[in-house]
């Protein structure tokens, strides 16, 4: 019970990697500036190079560096790409147990969408020319193809909170439909991608009548269609 509630203490690689980082923070280094080489890094840390190239090497995977062989070790830009990879793994895995964590993302990613739907209703200036462009392509894949293609679907949702100015919001909102990708749920068919572009299209249009309630339930709607064809694809798994 002696270690009940301690603090773990970190290992030599993370203590590295805070000093590295906080090295990057001092120096103002943004993404793409190089940081300094892994002599240069004993010498600041006064660490072993074994243990720095350790350290490096954990960093990268956090998305904090970018090792390129050869060139030097830079300062990452923004990226959610372990934590897509995390998200994708549980997915597959999971696709046995009926597509949990698929279905937790897709609750997490409209939870995000309804609020970032009430915010766009109450900024001063928002522009929803990207998310109707994308909506034109939309309608033209489901009339054609009996199905959206994902590129247009991201492009919308992408689209549709540019106005927000919130940096984050891309690269998540991107996480999340690469792990939504990772299961074949095959053509949805004219009727219902018709059905979703509607929906689409509801989003944009309560959002210019600056409508947070309406705004919110359509998300609500849109996001129904995806619950039905991911349960739809887990019963058809099941009965197989």
């Amino acid at each position: 019970m002696k270690n009940q509630g301690r603090i773990p203490r970190k290992t030599l690689a993370e203590q590295i990697r805070d000093e590295i980082t906080e090295y990057i923070i001092q120096e103002g280094l943004d993404a793409g500036d190089p940081i300094p080489t892994e002599a240069q890094l004993v010498e600041i840390t006064g660490a072993s190079r074994s243990s720095v190239r350790e350290a490096l090497k954990v960093m990268e995977t956090m998305g904090i560096v970018t090792i390129k062989r050869g060139h030097g070790t830079f300062v990452a830009d923004t990226s959610l790409d372990a934590l897509t990879a995390q998200l994708s793994f549980g997915a597959q895995r999971g696709l046995q147990d009926g597509c949990t964590v698929l279905f937790e993302t897709v609750q997490l990613r409209e939870i995000l969408e309804q609020g970032l739907a009430r915010q766009l209703c109450i900024i001063p200036n928002i522009d929803l020319t990207p998310a109707r462009i994308a909506l034109l392509s939309m309608q033209r894949d489901a009339d054609e193809h009996g199905d959206i293609s994902p590129e247009h679907d991201r492009s919308f949702h992408t689209g549709l909170y540019q106005s927000l100015g919130n940096s984050l919001v891309t690269p998540l909102l991107g996480s999340f439909f690469d792990v939504y990708q990772t299961v074949d749920l095959g053509p949805a068919g004219t009727a219902p991608a018709s059905e979703s572009v509607r929906r689409h299209a509801d989003i944009v249009n309560a959002i210019e009548a600056r409508d947070a309630d309406a705004a919110a339930f359509a998300v609500t709607r849109h996001f129904d269609i995806i619950r039905r064809r991911l349960s739809e694809h887990v019963s058809s798994a099941t009965n197989k």
